[in-house]
């Protein structure tokens, strides 16, 4: 969940003391949209517009800002120089005020599937690729759901019903048997033997092969003009996955910002080589799709007439939601680095909501990311509330050291701080806000590298704070598991 799960995983009402009285507020940063009054809700539409896939909410984008600095022209390219690889993540603000109750009461800890489509300039491509009509019609005599309706059209069925290149198991081998039959004269010899190779009967080479094309992940314009293919529009649609939704943390309390949410993503980017060592840069299809959606916000000196708009339902709980304590008077510990802040900033928001201060338990966040003066998030936001004693805030800046100490020496990592760094300084009071006060222990963010740190972290610590045996640390940690006091979001 978060970044773009797409991974993956926020500004408007301010968060804090003082803070949050206003729908909307913080947004002066990016251009807002009113959307006027409200209509009246009954308090049992929950089978109107968002409640599930199948009847979802178009939901009016009335807020958008950069977090960290809008990306450079290199950066939006296609460019996989280094310089190009700078992070951006953006904060929107959806209106769900024509939502059924379900999606308006979201709660923190909740997330949103926003239904995105694939990027337009690739599905003209596709189309001209596959000499296809964009008004075609898509006749099915029993189609599966996602193609399913009266007037779809080769355009919309390739814009916002099929996947053509982000799941994790792409290429999938369906898609490859038909290219390898559809494959034309002028085809690459090189790329056909091998994929002859990875949809040959089950083997390891079979298995290999497949492996390697999924790490370069070829988009299927490219699978297509190197192969010279141009299977039947019918045939192709058969065996291409249908487009996912892609889930956002909400980084927002309905309390604070009744009818809103508020979403923090990254732009989803990353750069493949393929076995002649040619890179290509792979976007994320949801992030970058919403930023296009919210380039008018971002852009213009004046609000658009009409605000664009976004499909977006509520997620069935699951019971393995990130949920904040019942009791407001628990001790409450979040681990949320880089876009990992978003449900704990609907954390405090909702707390600051729920109780007086004095009725609430302490609040410790650690948060992380690369610079303060680039991607710290809600860092005003943040800093304000811990200048009030709303909370107890811990920041690790990797990139912000002194150069000239930052480094390894023999494996060892020295002067480059991270979230894990500070966990371990603070070990003696985490003990005793986890063992002897009943604290709950929250973590969000990239389950890759992040989240396995922080358990090693959490480890050591246990260890040596309470002079036990790794092992003895582990159970320690497991039976908070077991008791819903040790909670991780985490995406790959």
């Amino acid at each position: 969940l978060g970044g773009e799960v797409e991974g993956g995983v926020g500004v408007g009402a301010g968060v804090g003391a003082g803070a949050g009285e206003g729908e909307g507020e913080g947004c002066g940063m990016g251009a807002a949209v009113p959307t006027g009054s409200s209509a009246e809700k009954a308090e049992g539409d929950d089978d109107g517009a968002g409640i599930d896939a199948e009847h979802p909410l178009h939901a009016p984008i009335v807020c958008a800002r950069w977090l960290t600095a809008a990306p450079s022209a290199e950066a939006r390219g296609d460019d996989v120089r280094p310089e190009a690889e700078e992070r951006a993540v953006l904060h929107l603000e959806l209106d769900l005020s024509g939502g059924c109750r379900a999606i308006r009461h979201l709660e923190p800890g909740d997330a949103l599937a926003v239904v995105p489509a694939n990027e337009p300039k690739e599905v003209e491509l596709l189309l001209d690729t596959l000499r296809v009509d964009a008004d075609e019609r898509v006749d099915i005599a029993s189609p599966p759901a996602h193609l399913a309706g009266d007037a779809l059209t080769a355009r919309e069925a390739l814009s916002s019903r099929v996947d053509i290149g982000s799941v994790s198991t792409w290429p999938p081998l369906p898609l490859l048997r038909l290219l390898v039959k559809a494959a034309g004269a002028a085809a690459e010899a090189t790329l056909l033997a091998h994929i002859g190779r990875a949809t040959a009967p089950v083997s390891s080479g079979a298995r290999s092969a497949h492996v390697e094309l999924q790490r370069e992940k070829p988009s299927l314009v490219e699978l297509l003009r190197r192969l010279a293919a141009a299977p039947p529009l019918l045939e192709l649609l058969d065996v291409l996955p249908p487009l996912a939704p892609r889930w956002y943390s909400l980084a927002s309390s309905h309390l604070a910002c009744p009818e809103r949410a508020h979403l923090c993503l990254s732009l989803t980017k990353y750069v493949t080589t393929d076995a002649a060592g040619r890179k290509q840069l792979r976007r994320g299809v949801a992030s970058h799709y919403l930023a296009a959606l919210a380039a008018p916000l971002l852009c213009a000196d004046a609000a658009p007439d009409e605000p664009p708009t976004v499909r977006v339902y509520r997620r069935e709980s699951s019971g393995n939601e990130l949920r904040l304590p019942k009791a407001v008077g628990t001790p409450i510990v979040l681990i949320g680095p880089g876009t990992g802040l978003a449900p704990f900033r609907a954390f405090l928001q909702h707390r600051r909501y729920q109780a007086p201060r004095k009725q609430l338990g302490s609040t410790t966040l650690y948060f992380g990311c690369r610079s303060k003066a680039d991607d710290y998030l809600y860092g005003e936001e943040l800093e304000l509330m811990a200048s009030t004693g709303a909370i107890r805030l811990r920041t690790a800046f990797s990139r912000d050291a002194d150069l000239a100490s930052a480094g390894y020496w023999r494996g060892v990592r020295l002067n480059i701080p991270y979230v894990q760094d500070l966990l371990e300084e603070d070990g003696l009071r985490l003990c005793e806000a986890l063992f002897d006060k009943g604290a709950h222990l929250y973590v969000c963010g990239d389950g890759q590298a992040m989240a396995a740190d922080v358990h090693t972290a959490l480890l050591r610590l246990v260890e040596a704070t309470l002079k036990v045996s790794a092992a003895a640390a582990e159970e320690a940690l497991s039976k908070l598991v077991a008791e819903g006091r040790y909670s991780r979001e985490v995406w790959i």
